[in-house]
């Protein structure tokens, strides 16, 4: 089969051809020579602008605007590679997201303009959902690797001091459940990880309203 061929006419209309009668694909707007509307069986699908492309909409509101209409899923990137990234730049730095193989997902920031090469992992969310900040092996939920943690408050309310709950869901909570722990562990001399002190609280009287 012969190749597509991108055609504007005398008459300021744009074919992509494979023969001197195949349908219009898109149609210059007279009233503004930068700009090409998208038709598909002569309804307006889409256009492409001097600044904006529009996918699904006439009306783009930035350099590329996808609109799915009622279809959820609006944008598909595939790649064949174990990896496929988008990197968001600007003069001073660039970001990236990131897939990786098995399906987790990586968020890297601090790249150079442009590229990200230079950059730093700062959260990686593998296959099994688990969330890690400064490490891509999270062994839990969440998993921080670094010197601290922070949670601050900045309203000046009476009980706006930050809290840290630790909450057991349970239909059938008992007298002497375990209601949260927390583990204080570091390495022995041997190189095992241990327990040097626990914080733990467990359900003295499951009664309602004790």
């Amino acid at each position: 089969d012969a190749l597509p061929i991108l055609e504007m006419t005398a008459t300021d209309k744009l074919y992509v051809t494979d023969s001197a009668s195949s349908p219009i694909i898109a149609n210059r707007l007279s009233s503004d020579g930068n700009v090409i509307a998208v038709q598909k069986d002569g309804t307006s699908v889409g256009v492409i602008g001097t600044q904006s492309w529009g996918i699904g909409t006439t009306s783009p509101n930035s350099t590329l605007h996808v609109d799915g209409g009622g279809q959820n899923s609006a944008l598909f990137l595939h790649s064949t590679d174990t990896d496929t990234f988008i990197t968001i730049s600007d003069d001073d730095g660039a970001a990236e997201i990131r897939t990786k193989d098995g399906g987790a997902l990586q968020f890297s920031t601090g790249g150079t303009t442009n590229t990200t090469a230079d950059s730093t992992i700062a959260m990686y969310i593998n296959s099994s959902q688990n969330v890690g900040i400064g490490t891509t092996s999270p062994q839990k939920e969440l998993h921080v690797v670094g010197a601290a943690i922070r949670l601050e408050s900045q309203d000046a309310g009476a009980s706006a001091a930050p809290t840290l709950e630790l909450y057991r869901n349970s239909a059938s909570p008992a007298d002497g459940d375990d209601v949260g722990q927390i583990n204080f562990r570091g390495e022995d001399d041997g190189g095992a990880i241990t327990n040097y002190a626990i914080i733990s609280a467990e359900i003295a009287d499951v009664t309602n309203s004790n």
